[in-house]
């Protein structure tokens, strides 16, 4: 690249700075976003094509990008793996940020500690495209004292038995627990499998008094209670 490119790509970079700290980001069109997202990854050269390879390939939404997995961004030839792995790293900050933002809320009521709950783990299963269980731990404030992945799979699996989550539960000193999994291709409806081991899970944590508060189940960014199927 000769001199007089480097300068006319400082200078570009140097326009679009300042066009962002003066109007803001609602002043730049889709692929420009993406573009400016792509000079904090790479110092030099131009980020413009790479950056309409993307806005197109993932129809102008930052929501496919973010979600899509690393094959995916890589195998179209829309980007590198650098890129792909940047793009993936700055998803899971942004879910980070969220989630801190959703659990400083002061809530004092258990119905309020449950849409909590629920926001916490739409922000996590965004953009988790296998089946995957968490539990939730609560204190007897009913705020969130862990979430923690405990399987990876179908929640009906014999490896999510309520020995496993009563274990996990004492371990947290847990009063009361959440349990969520998602469907990754279908809809935020539980199968008949789902709730025949909610209910079974109900009762045999019961017995050394832990309190299976919910069991959700979330697809598409959407969120529904087992309980409501019982």
């Amino acid at each position: 690249m000769s001199e007089k490119d480097k300068n006319i790509h400082k200078g570009h970079r140097e326009r679009f700075r300042q066009r962002f700290l003066k109007d803001g980001i609602e002043s730049f069109s889709f692929h420009e976003k993406i573009e400016f997202l792509l000079f904090l990854l790479k110092p030099q050269g131009n980020t413009n094509e790479e950056a309409h390879i993307l806005a197109n390939g993932f129809n102008d939404s930052l929501v496919d990008i973010f979600e899509a997995d690393i094959p995916s961004l890589i195998d179209t030839g829309k980007t590198s793996s650098i890129v792909a792995a940047y793009i993936k790293f700055l998803h899971e900050i942004i879910k980070e940020y969220n989630i801190e933002k959703i659990n400083r809320a002061d809530i004092n009521t258990a119905q309020g500690t449950l849409e909590k709950v629920k926001e916490h783990l739409i922000v996590r299963y965004a953009g988790v495209n296998e089946e995957t269980v968490r539990l939730v731990s609560l204190n007897n404030r009913m705020e969130i004292e862990e979430d923690e992945i405990i399987h990876v799979g179908s929640v009906n699996s014999s490896f999510v038995n309520a020995g496993k989550i009563a274990k996990t539960a004492f371990m947290r000193n847990a009063s009361s627990i959440v349990l969520a999994h998602n469907h990754p291709k279908g809809i935020p409806v539980p199968s008949a499998e789902d709730i025949v081991t909610t209910k079974r899970l109900k009762s045999v944590l019961a017995d050394v008094e832990i309190n299976l508060i919910e069991h959700y189940v979330i697809a598409d960014n959407k969120i529904k209670e087992v309980s409501f199927f019982l």
